[in-house]
């Protein structure tokens, strides 16, 4: 592991915090947001290390991606919701509140492997 520089860290932590953010907004499955994101790390890449960017890009399309484009919606009875041109049409309560549990805990899912992703990958860089 090479060291890093203060301006370095400062780029590691903004990628970070764009990525805690993507999360506390409620934009997992924003493909704007997402791709804007993406284009802030790609900007940061003649900044960091290989190494480091490498990780972060890895990360972003093995498991950030999974999440904005592979939304899976509870399965709904005919009575709970129904489909039309695409758009699902929410009937009862209940299904709205099963709905967003389950979005609930996908946001709760990608910020704790954001977070094991910086333990792992980006730590020890910011510390050393």
């Amino acid at each position: 592991m090479g060291k890093v520089s203060e301006f370095q860290k400062q780029q590691i932590m903004d990628i970070y915090d764009a990525l805690k953010k993507f999360v506390s907004e409620m934009d997992i499955e924003n493909e704007d947001e997402y791709y804007r994101i993406r284009a802030v790390i790609e900007r940061k890449k003649l900044i960091l290390p290989e190494i480091i960017f490498n990780a972060i890009m890895q990360f972003m399309d093995n498991v950030v991606e999974e999440y904005v484009f592979d939304a899976k919606n509870p399965a709904f009875t005919e009575e709970e919701a129904e489909y039309e041109n695409g758009v699902m049409n929410i009937k009862t309560d209940a299904a709205f509140n099963k709905l967003m549990s389950q979005f609930l805990e996908r946001l709760r899912e990608l910020d704790e492997k954001i977070d094991q992703f910086a333990e792992r990958e980006l730590k020890a860089y910011l510390l050393g």
